[in-house]
């Protein structure tokens, strides 16, 4: 949305007519114009005099003082000359009108800063006001024009949005502006901000300098400058509204270019409630630039608005879910050297809702069959979190875990094993996560409840290495009638035998079982097996497809009951292979080698 500038404003001081005593010294510059005053003398708060009112003269043109000349050095003329000396690079800009400044003054009266000089009607030689207009005039007469007066472009930059979920306190971002300068380089010198901060629990307004302790302003990600507030430095006026003025900005926006203004706060500590921030521009002349030529511009600012919710800690929650890549049942060779290394047993997701969490622990349950792993891992992704060795207990915590998880975000853990040389061939591995302890924002602490089961994983010297490619059912002829005349399944398993050479499965080695909603029927084994390529052995290394087929017939079906059976599943529940001349059997639960459901009427 563009905004539109407001008029130029022309400095303009009402006062009578007085002529400054000339003396041999420095020639200076006032405003945009060459002066013959002579600054002779260190100026101060507290002095008095014709150069003071000099000097007061050329920041009020600059636009730095916005009071008649007086000729006394107050804290108003003090301050003003501070933020000049900051404008040109002057080091200390303390407000002090030493050696340093009156030599920056007597060069630019050499006309170093650039233009030319030329007469103005109406301004006698040692003339303050126009005698035709009553403007101010340059007080030797002349006028200096550095450089290209430029215009301003505002419009409300996308970022930052509003936010209605701010958890944090530090550089939130909570304004922003998108500046172009045309016609000729532009400077930023200060905005009026207006901050509504409401407390939603007392259901009140509040001075923002109770909740806001730090204001910045930032090109982009640059810091320009910081102003620590205060109470004290918001004011409210006559309609109850708080605004506050950043003065020295300094950010310079070059000609036919862009510029990101972005003002972030910083929040007092221990949110005890949750607020509504609004913050907007100020008034008409909410925005001052000035540009070449010294022309100083405002713009306004007061119809681009921001709306932030800034909540109160403590309101995250954690939930404990299975997640997708959770490792089907699978077969794993123990080296006499190495054992097994690294073995994922289950995964596991936790999401945060309402607010950032910060983990702190896992509890599991570990089992096995016959030997217990050396080692447990738990990984935050690829990171390792937390180790155990020995885990003889069958509940395991990892207590010394600390991962953040941002609101919305889910975070997955992994947890992985060790097993020694000596494992027992057919050993069965299983964990099952119960619990993830967490903290809240604001310290307190609060546990996630479930029961996250990973499948069994076997362990042997030897294995022919099972997965699954694909697995269907189809009804047989007849359709889905009582006349059918029952339903094929269809295994494409792989098979990568390690640590030896696999004998060719045949048809006993496998055996299958008909669920549904509510019953199983075992199939006992399979009707035929085909593996490609048609070997007489599998060779270790080789990866070879084992087709396996299963043909149910109705009367494979008596234990299901009559009428049409609509989530039937057909399940490979063991596979076995003899590998090295030791037999390998491993068996799958209902959540691994399956068919798609089928409907069956009987």
């Amino acid at each position: 949305m563009s905004i539109k500038s407001s008029q130029k404003i022309v400095a303009a001081l009402l006062s009578v007519a007085m002529v400054l005593t000339l003396v041999v010294g420095l020639t200076t510059v006032s405003a945009n114009a060459q002066t013959t005053t002579s600054f002779a003398r260190n100026l101060t708060v507290g002095s008095r005099g014709a150069d003071v009112t000099e000097l007061q003269t050329i920041l009020s043109t600059k636009g730095y003082l916005s009071v008649a000349p007086t000729g006394y050095f107050g804290s108003l003329t003090k301050a003003a000359l501070a933020a000049w000396q900051a404008s040109v690079n002057i080091s200390p800009a303390a407000g002090y009108f030493g050696p340093i400044t009156r030599a920056y003054i007597a060069t630019m009266g050499t006309g170093s800063t650039g233009g030319t000089t030329t007469p103005t009607p109406g301004c006698a030689t040692g003339a303050i006001y126009n005698s035709m207009t009553g403007a101010l005039c340059s007080t030797g007469g002349t006028t200096s024009t550095p450089g290209t007066e430029g215009t301003l472009e505002v419009n409300q930059a996308a970022t930052p949005s509003n936010n209605a979920n701010i958890q944090s306190s530090t550089d939130v971002q909570v304004y922003g502006l998108d500046l172009r300068a045309k016609l000729g380089a532009v400077k930023i010198d200060r905005a009026d901000l207006e901050v509504s901060v409401y407390n939603t629990t007392t259901t009140s307004y509040e001075n923002p300098g109770n909740f806001v302790n730090t204001i910045k302003a930032w090109d982009g990600s640059t810091l320009l400058k910081s102003w620590t507030v205060g109470s004290s430095d918001f004011i409210k006026d006559s309609s109850n509204v708080y605004y506050i003025r950043l003065s020295d900005i300094g950010l310079t926006v070059p000609k036919d270019g862009m510029k990101n203004l972005v003002f972030s706060v910083n929040t007092n500590a221990g949110i005890d409630n949750d607020r509504t921030v609004v913050v907007s521009g100020y008034g008409s002349n909410s925005l001052r630039v000035s540009s070449g030529n010294n022309v100083v511009s405002y713009y306004n600012i007061d119809t681009v608005t921001r709306t932030h919710t800034f909540k109160k800690p403590g309101a995250a929650t954690l939930t404990l879910q299975a997640d997708a890549s959770n490792p089907f049942s699978q077969t794993h060779r123990v080296t006499s050297t190495s054992g097994a290394q690294g073995v994922t047993l289950a995964t596991f997701g936790v999401r945060a809702v309402d607010g950032d969490a910060k983990v702190t622990g896992v509890t599991l349950t570990s089992s096995s069959s016959a030997t217990t792993a050396a080692t447990l891992y738990l990984y935050d992704g690829s990171t390792l979190v937390d180790s155990r060795t020995n885990a003889t207990t069958t509940t395991f915590s990892f207590s010394n875990s600390s991962v953040n998880v941002a609101k919305d975000a889910t975070k997955v853990f992994t947890v992985k094993a060790d097993f020694p040389t000596g494992t027992t061939n057919g050993t069965i591995a299983s964990t099952t996560v119960n619990s993830v302890s967490y903290d809240k924002p604001n310290g307190s602490t609060a546990t996630a409840s479930a029961t996250i089961a990973g499948n069994n994983q076997y362990f042997y010297s030897a294995t022919p290495g099972w997965s699954s490619s694909s697995a269907t059912a189809a009804v047989l002829s007849g359709g889905n009638t009582a006349s059918s005349t029952g339903i094929t399944a269809t295994f494409n398993l792989k098979a990568k035998p390690v640590g030896g050479s696999m004998t060719l499965p045949v048809a006993s080695d496998f055996t299958a079982t008909v669920a549904s909603s509510s019953s199983a029927v075992s199939l006992g084994s399979a009707d035929s097996v085909t593996v490609s390529g048609n070997p007489s052995v599998l060779a270790e290394g080789s990866e070879y497809t084992v087709t396996v087929v299963f043909n149910v017939s109705t009367a494979d079906l008596t234990g299901l009951g009559n009428g049409s059976l609509t989530s039937e599943v057909v399940q490979l529940t063991q596979a076995q292979a003899v590998v090295n001349g030791v037999t390998v059997t491993q068996t799958w639960g209902l959540n691994d080698f399956k068919t798609n459901p089928v409907t069956f009427v009987k």
